[in-house]
């Protein structure tokens, strides 16, 4: 029976089987918490300056750069002593100078202040058309490559596998090695304090340590459209907007600098956001 005067009893293997999931559930680690912007904090005496989408616009990453190193002299001496810029990644194409962006990028060096360059997926197109020229220069072409090539004084190729070819080689001839180098050594994401970057965003549901480099440089919709939290708030470009955005779990820095002619940086300090923006 599993009836009696003290109420239902559960037969033995179901009573096993209770009492092991309890055990199971008991093990598990807590769910995450969800950071939020207002509530998300870098380490004390620490600022970041996260910059959006570049693409070519070098005028404009020199002014962006003049920028920071101004509103980080401005600082209080003793108030803040570290500051970082964060490159969100897309440095080529579309833009008319990337040659000229990854000469700065690759021989940047500013006093007092540390430089992180994420990789975005222009950067990884642009590594795929060196990979393998036939598969992937069509697409690179149809998103800017061709800038890219223009850059560098190269023809962009007639469409052709034999063309694309051609245009690889002259590339691997003309980019300087400082620039293959800068381009081999870049990060796919950083974390700092209760923030985390990286050029796309994040896939919803997949712990920080868990996502897959693919969706950190090209995850769009599943991203974007919802209110999905993470364990940090996620800091990204890719998404070009009007104007940068901070949601709730999120902060958005690409503002469309080779349309609009607009840069932006976030800066991040204590539990606060606020911009700075090079234009032309």
């Amino acid at each position: 029976m599993f009836f009696d005067s003290s109420g239902w009893r559960l037969p033995q293997p179901w009573t096993r089987w209770v009492r092991e999931s309890a055990n199971m559930r008991s093990q598990q680690p807590p769910a995450a918490r969800l950071c939020e912007t207002g509530s998300a904090y870098l380490p004390p005496s620490t600022r970041i300056y996260a910059v959006g989408d570049i693409h070519g616009m070098s005028s404009l990453l020199l002014n962006m750069l003049n920028e920071i190193c101004d509103d980080a002299a401005r600082t209080p001496e003793g108030e803040t002593q570290r500051n970082i810029i964060v490159l969100c990644g897309d440095y080529v194409d579309r833009g008319p100078d990337s040659a000229g962006v990854l000469s700065i990028l690759s021989a940047l060096s500013l006093s007092g202040i540390e430089t992180v360059a994420l990789r975005g997926n222009h950067e990884d197109m642009l590594q795929r058309f060196m990979e393998q020229p036939e598969r992937f220069g069509p697409a690179w072409m149809a998103n800017g490559g061709d800038q890219t090539l223009r850059s560098y004084k190269i023809a962009p190729p007639d469409g052709t596998p034999e063309g694309m070819r051609l245009a690889r080689k002259a590339l691997a001839r003309c980019m300087p090695m400082s620039h293959f180098g800068f381009l081999t050594e870049l990060k796919t994401s950083f974390t700092l304090g209760d923030y985390f970057f990286c050029h796309a965003g994040a896939r919803p549901s997949v712990a920080l340590a868990d996502q897959k480099e693919k969706d950190l440089l090209w995850i769009r919709d599943d991203f974007t459209n919802g209110d999905h939290g993470f364990e940090k708030v996620i800091v990204h470009g890719h998404q070009t907007m009007a104007e940068p955005l901070v949601a709730k779990y999120r902060i958005g820095v690409d503002t469309g600098a080779y349309a609009t002619g607009r840069l932006t940086a976030a800066v991040l300090e204590h539990n606060t956001c606020r911009f700075l923006e090079a234009r032309k």
